[in-house]
């Protein structure tokens, strides 16, 4: 629980409705609405309710929180920022006059719930610093300057490297066309973090058939190599699924849990890209063991053609976050 003054904001592309689906947003206590992007089922609007919400079902707490322990709890939530500070490869990415997309402390400093651009205020933006770096005589700054030169090559990666995205929910669906060509900041669009800065959630295919990952390990021993694979079936009243179907199979429903509708099983909100390099594995089923792994299955599913090259440094990008 950190940033949260980006998952809880209430700005650009934050209205009554949800950008997604066109349904009633959530709200907050005040009855203003919310971003929707605290969890990744969107069941907790804010901190407040996120917090009552976990004394009652995970603590099972006897009584009901205090209004003087909501305020503790969620003025302490308030202060956390996370964010890499160096790497073992390219050194301290919080340094005096270093990119202002880095560090917990330029996270706590800038605006949030701003949608990122390509001209004036990007997602995560680098300033040029660590482009074409100089070469010495001293080989461990040579590395150095050559790994940070990959990081901006992966932002670029990131921020320009256009690819059809094809039957992807409440995103092709929503009047972008299918397919359309984009690139990763198109969803991953919320400046200084790549959540969405529109409410609402999204089905890449990470957890539903046909494009999740091949049967991912469990995480605790081998014996049970396969993860639950669940089959759901729309009603007969309802339209199906657009890209699945009325059956769907899926290892983790998502926002259809909470929603009850076809169109949302295997949709998940998406979640903030700080502190990536310490947070394995990835995607909400955990199919993702490393962020290469990651990088592969988008490369898998929307045949991206990434080369080896565009691979890495988008990995020690994301890894840099």
């Amino acid at each position: 629980m950190a940033n949260t003054k980006y998952t809880t904001h209430q700005n650009f592309g934050v209205g009554p409705f949800i950008g997604k689906n066109g349904m009633p947003s959530s709200v907050d206590e005040t009855g203003r609405p919310t971003s929707m992007n605290l969890m990744s089922d969107a069941r907790a609007p804010t901190l407040a309710l996120q917090a009552q919400d976990a004394a009652k079902n995970h603590l099972q707490l006897a009584g009901a929180l205090t209004a003087a322990q909501i305020a503790r709890i969620t003025e302490f939530e308030r202060q956390v920022y996370i964010a890499q500070v160096a790497r073992r490869d390219a050194g301290s990415l919080v340094e005096p006059g270093g990119p202002p997309a880095f560090g917990p402390r330029n996270l706590a400093a800038d605006d949030a719930g701003v949608l990122g651009n390509n001209t004036t205020r990007y997602v995560f933006p680098l300033g040029g610093n660590w482009t074409h770096l100089p070469r010495t005589s001293d080989e461990a700054a040579n590395a150095r300057n050559a790994s940070r030169e990959s990081i901006a090559r992966g932002h670029d990666v990131f921020m320009f490297r256009t690819f059809w995205i094809k039957d992807s929910m409440h995103l092709n669906s929503v009047g972008l066309g299918n397919p359309v060509k984009r690139t990763c900041a198109t969803c991953h669009g919320m400046h200084m973090t790549g959540m969405d800065t529109a409410n609402g959630w999204m089905d890449i295919g990470t957890t539903n058939l046909p494009w999740a990952s091949e049967v991912p390990l469990n995480p605790w021993t081998e014996a049970k190599p396969q993860m639950p694979l669940f089959r759901v079936t729309c009603k007969p009243g309802v339209r199906p699924h657009p890209f699945l179907g009325r059956v769907i199979y899926t290892q983790d429903p998502g926002r259809a849990l909470i929603s009850g509708l076809c169109n949302d099983v295997g949709t998940i909100v998406m979640e903030q890209f700080r502190g990536l390099a310490a947070r394995a594995p990835y995607f909400s089923n955990g199919s993702a063991a490393t962020l290469r792994e990651l990088v592969d299955f988008y490369d898998r599913r929307y045949n991206i053609g990434y080369s080896d090259q565009e691979k890495q440094d988008l990995v020690n990008f994301l890894g840099a976050l």
